[in-house]
């Protein structure tokens, strides 16, 4: 077998640039290629001689290319990966023959130390091996204080992170609701009151910090119902009096509590109000008296400024109408009728008309007046009528609205809405 020759780099780059150079000179120059080309024996027609010369120039040609290639993979440049490769290989032999060393020499130590430790008495050995179990003891704690951050430097690193997550929270705070006004669901609001009703609860809410709480706690209504839950905000933002009685609604619905009247002038019809809560929160008519109880409310009105006596209240009229039967949806006429009765009053169906309102009036008989949708409703609620003003106005004590109790009513707006009027009056 011949000898293996290596491959000079240097060479292999200069033949490649030679090759490179002639053939950007066949690109330049086409016709001479051709020619040349042209001018060569076919191997169809050259002799057979020719045909062996160019049969085996290549074959050696590439037998040489072979052995330089082998050659090349054996003996890698120093910039290639195979390279680094190799040193890599070459340093970790040299480390592991290093820690072979330093492990015989330990043995060695070690097997010398252990023959002359059992030479030792039995004594001096307990001796040397406490010596040692504290010198390793005292070892590692130095190695574990070693790799332990000191104090100062824990935390000093705990506080950007404390200051961080406190930033976090901050921010988190900032972008929540703070306040109840904020925290109102509108969306919720409007299904309930509709466009003006919202318009009007957001204003009073502005001025009220209990009805933005009740505005920020709807959800807290639900077990009630669509209709009372309509009824409880409409009312906050109507009747700043009555917030208190809505806001307090859902712990105290259905209370039994019920507290005595104030004290009342004679001839003067005190204006009581039904979500009062010194009686509101008892139930009646499937709601409680605070929204349902106008018909008792108005009727203790009448007792009180035809008696001139507040020894009953407005719960007292609503437990008679429920114990004799006449609360069905609301309070049956039936009811003034056995009060009028039972208290020794007068009592009288009036026309609907206002000539006949001004002569009870006039005479002083107080009227109880049942009205349809318009300003006081937009179903059916019962009103007191006891008076008229110089201005030939209506004094009107609304048992469900301050604000409308408070306002002179014109006579004629007021019997356009009537759909019934009962006249009491003490009996001579």
């Amino acid at each position: 077998m011949p000898e293996r020759r290596s491959v000079d780099p240097q060479a292999r780059e200069r033949a490649r640039a030679r090759l490179a150079q002639r053939r950007a000179q066949a690109a330049q120059n086409p016709n001479d290629s051709r020619q040349r080309q042209a001018a060569r024996p076919s191997r169809q027609q050259g002799e057979r001689s020719v045909g062996a010369k160019y049969s085996r120039a290549p074959r050696k040609r590439v037998a040489q290319s072979g052995r330089a290639r082998r050659q090349v993979a054996a003996e890698p440049s120093a910039s290639s990966p195979t390279s680094s490769s190799g040193v890599a290989a070459t340093i970790l032999r040299l480390a592991g023959r290093l820690l072979r060393a330093i492990g015989s020499v330990f043995a060695t130590v070690a097997g010398f130390l252990w023959r002359a430790f059992r030479r030792l008495p039995g004594k001096a050995q307990v001796v040397v091996a406490l010596v040692m179990l504290v010198v390793l003891v005292l070892a590692g704690r130095s190695c574990a204080a070693s790799f332990a951050p000191a104090e100062g430097e824990a935390s000093a690193a705990s506080q950007p992170q404390a200051a961080a997550s406190q930033d976090d929270s901050q921010a988190q705070a900032a972008q929540e609701p703070q306040t109840d006004f904020e925290r109102m669901d509108l969306a919720l609001l409007s299904d309930y009151l509709g466009e003006d009703g919202l318009d009007a609860f957001v204003e009073a809410a502005q001025k009220d910090d209990d009805v933005a709480w009740i505005g920020a706690h709807v959800r807290d209504y639900d077990d009630f119902g669509y209709e009372i839950q309509a009824k409880l905000l409409k009312l906050a933002a109507s009747e700043p009096a009555a917030v208190g009685f809505v806001r307090n609604y859902v712990a105290s619905a259905g209370s039994t509590d019920s507290q005595p009247c104030d004290p009342v002038k004679e001839g003067i019809v005190p204006a009581l109000y039904q979500w009062d809560t010194r009686w509101a929160y008892a139930d009646y008519s499937r709601s409680v008296i605070g929204l349902a109880g106008c018909g008792p409310t108005a009727m203790c009105m009448v007792y009180q400024g035809l008696t001139g006596q507040s020894d009953k209240s407005p719960y007292d009229f609503a437990m008679d109408a429920i114990a004799h039967d006449y609360v069905h949806s609301g309070t049956d006429a039936g009811f003034y009728v056995w009060e009028a009765e039972s208290n020794g009053f007068s009592y009288q169906e009036l026309d609907v008309s206002s000539s006949s309102l001004k002569k009870a009036l006039n005479s002083g008989n107080v009227v109880i007046c049942n009205v349809g949708p318009g300003d006081f409703t937009q179903v059916g609620h019962f009103i007191v009528l006891w008076g008229i003003n110089d201005d030939g106005t209506l004094k009107v004590n609304d048992p469900y609205s301050k604000v409308r109790s408070e306002k002179a009513w014109d006579l004629d707006q007021v019997i356009a809405q009537t759909q019934a009027l009962m006249s009491f009056g003490i009996m001579g």
